[in-house]
Order: structure tokens, then sequence, then C-alpha cells
């Protein structure tokens, strides 16, 4: 039986109403302890698969909610091991003495984990990495959904309509994140300012892990949905909402970093995910988009503003047609803009950060009818003054991708050529995916 989506529901659960309580075991945790533990570890305490609830890269620093997207470790019964998320994927063996697991993945050592306690499901960890020597002070947890008395697998899960929900608002408690990393870089190189363009940059590790792990929501919930008739006919709305924040994904891997690990399932360990360029990612967005626009997948009862509704997902299709150069389709999609006279801002959508009392923080708004104004003059050649056209109404989503696609970024913000495509977080380079030219 697959686990995967019981986790992302109650981490979901979590996100979504904002809880900013400390969870933790009473007592002392790992962060108040010496650097050696003196537990007594059963090897049957420690099998199953464990999610990070809080943690902190500095011991004097305070423990915080696990925010880089859904990262488990597994320990097995039969000494297998294997990790997903942001230490890295794979599978690999384990083995105990004393208070510390010592792992190996893919044949290489891995991470040391020191056990300071475990109690009601949750364990008190100072993980060492291998090849850093970097420690690491974490809470792991084993959330588990249970109805009448005993587990219940994905599909049960999803015959309640309101988990299918809970999934979509985890995919979004994730972009929101990614959103408000993308417009901090974008607002400072507009403005000239490259200095958060650096592969150790935590807006760039930030932005770029929340994508995954908003991803990983929606590729574990399309796996099941689209596994079923049942659901495909039941759910087609939200199949089609889905898809929509994939695309959406996919275009900003396209137009920001150029390619990306990227897949339509999802993602199974030890294998990895094969390498899209700039003109795949495209394509796999305009297909999504094609697919999803032809389905009504409102929310009944959420207010339109706070997801991607039908008129902000077609300005989306526009954009990708005009990132793909078919200037004829996006016209087609943007046809509407043709005859508009903008009054105001008219919000289609918008990511609103919340702070852990659910007060906001900022909101970021997407697209407006003035964004599907600007870009059918793009598709319609109407080029002169539309650069002072985007700045008149503080048109900062999308001004960046447009600069670029137009071959005015240069001359606009002062970037180099290189820096027209953001570095990849340094963790994600490897020999058969390289970094981008010039970082």
């Amino acid at each position: 039986m697959k686990k995967g989506l019981r986790y992302l529901l109650a981490i979901a659960t979590v996100l979504f109403f904002a809880c900013g309580k400390d969870n933790g075991n009473s007592g002392d945790s790992a962060e108040d302890k010496s650097s050696s533990s003196n537990y007594d570890l059963k090897r049957e305490e420690i099998i199953g698969e464990w999610d990070i609830e809080k943690a902190k890269f500095d011991k004097a620093a305070t423990m915080t909610d696990w925010d880089l997207g859904p990262t488990t470790f597994e320990f097995k019964e039969n000494g297998f091991f294997e990790a997903k998320g942001y230490f890295g994927n794979g599978t690999g063996s384990f083995s105990i003495q004393g208070a510390t697991i010592t792992t190996v993945l893919e044949n290489k050592p891995f991470i040391d984990f020191e056990i300071f306690g475990i109690q009601d499901k949750k364990v008190d960890v100072v993980a060492t990495i291998r090849s850093s020597k970097q420690q690491v002070w974490m809470t792991w947890y084993q959330p588990l959904i249970v109805i009448g008395g005993g587990e219940v697998s994905d599909e049960q899960l999803f015959n309640d309509e309101k988990n299918v929900r809970m999934v979509i608002f985890g995919a979004y408690s994730k972009l929101v994140t990614f959103a408000v990393k993308k417009q901090a870089i974008e607002t400072d190189v507009i403005a000239g300012n490259f200095e958060k363009l650096r592969p150790n940059g935590s807006e760039i590790i930030l932005g770029w892990s929340a994508a995954y792990a908003s991803l990983y929501y929606i590729n574990n919930a399309l796996d099941i949905l689209c596994g079923s008739n049942d659901y495909k006919s039941r759910y087609a709305g939200h199949i089609a909402h889905l898809k929509v924040l994939r695309a959406y994904i996919a275009y900003n891997f396209a137009t920001l970093w150029g390619r990306a690990r990227y897949e339509e399932t999802k993602h199974e360990v030890p294998n990895r995910p094969p390498i899209f360029n700039s003109e795949e990612l495209l394509q796999f967005a305009d297909k999504n988009l094609n697919e999803a626009l032809s389905e009504d997948y409102s929310l009944n009862g959420v207010d339109k503003q706070k997801y991607f509704n039908h008129d902000a997902a077609q300005i989306l299709a526009g954009e990708v047609s005009l990132a793909l150069g078919n200037k004829s389709q996006a016209k087609t999609l943007l046809e509407y803009y043709g005859n508009y006279t903008p009054q105001s801002a008219d919000l289609y959508f918008e990511f609103i950060e919340s702070d852990v009392n659910g007060q906001i923080i900022q909101t970021i708004p997407v697209y407006t009818k003035m964004h599907g104004e600007r870009l059918y003059k793009e598709a319609d050649g109407q080029l002169t003054g539309l650069v002072d056209s985007w700045k008149q109404v503080n048109l900062q989503s999308g001004f960046w991708q447009m600069l670029k696609r137009n071959g005015w970024a240069e001359s606009v913000t002062g970037c180099q050529k290189y820096q027209l495509l953001f570095p990849f977080p340094e963790n994600e380079v490897s020999a058969d995916f390289p970094q981008n030219e010039g970082y």
C-alpha cells in the first residue's frame, strides 16, 4: 500500500491551517542536548518512514517548522534505507551502534543520525552529513490518518472530496513560497541588482525546493486520480486544477532556469527524473493547459482570487504560447483583452503569504486583466511603449519573462547574457545536470 498521500494530507492540513504551536515531545529535545547521546536505541523503534517536522542548521538557532519540501528517511526491516527530498534521493543501507544510525546512500557514506529520544512517534535527532560534516538538528514524526480504526489506502482517502482539496491546498502552500522567492529575485534583477543570482543564495535554494515540493503533491495526487475511471469522472475539475498548477511550475522552470528534472508521475527512487529542456517544459505546460481549460474546476466555497481560476489559467496559456513563439495562438487565447480598456488591476489570481496565525504578510498578484491586455498587445505586435506600460501599473509578475522574450532584458536591466537564466542550487548540480553557464 502506498503511504505518500497519508503523509501529504497530514502535512497539508498543518500548512493550510497554519498551526504555529510546538507539538514536540515533553522534556529536552535534541537541540538541548550535548553532542553525545546515551539513548538506548532499539532497532524496532526506528523501523518505518519518518518525515522531518522541525529543524535548524545552527545549534544556537531556534527549531522551526521544516519548509524545504517533503523529506523522508525510511529504515526497513531488511537493513535497507531509503531517502527522499532535500538531502538526496536514493536507496542504500543502515546500521545501528549505540544511539547512532549510520547510513549509506547509493554506495556512498550519507548521514549519521544520533538519536536523543523517541516518544509518541516523534524522534529527536542530530544529523551529521558525512560529505560536509555539517550538523542539522531535527525532529522527525510518523503522521498517520486513521479511519474506522485501521490504516486507509490512498485510493480510499480520495473517496472524500475534502482530502483531494487538502492536497491541492498543500500544493498551493508550497507555491506561495516559490512565488515569494521568485518575486524577490526578479524585483532586484529588474532594478539592476544581481546579488541574489547565486547558486548558494537562499532565494534560489528555497524557491527551487518549494516548486519541487509543490510538484510532489501534484504528481502524487494525479497518480491516484487518473488511475481510476471513477475518480477521473468524479474529480475531472480537480484533475484539471492540478494540471494548471503543474503547467505553471513547468513554465517557470523553462523561462527562469532553462531546464529541469521533470516528469508527469510521482517520482520513485532510485531512478532520477528525466531532464527536460526549455522547449520540452513549455510543450508540457501547453499540453496540460489545453487539457485543463476544457474543464470547469472552480473550488466551491473558496475565494476565486485565491486559486488559479479559469480566467487566470487562460492568461497563463497565452503566456506559454508567447514563450513558444506561437503569437497567433496567444492572440486567440487572449482575444478578450484586445478590446479591453483597463480601469484598474481587476484581479484574477494572487498568491497570499501569511504568518502562522493567518495574518497576511504580503500579496503577490499573478494575473490581472491588465496582464491579459499587455500580453495581447505583445501577441498582436504592438510593442512600442510596452515596457513603459508594464512599469506604469507596476506589473511585477511576468515582467522579467516578457523582457527576455523580446530581447530587452540586457538593455533594460543591465544584466549580462548568462544572467538571463537563474543558477541552479548547488546541491542540484551533477555530471549529467551541470550548472548554467557563467555561475
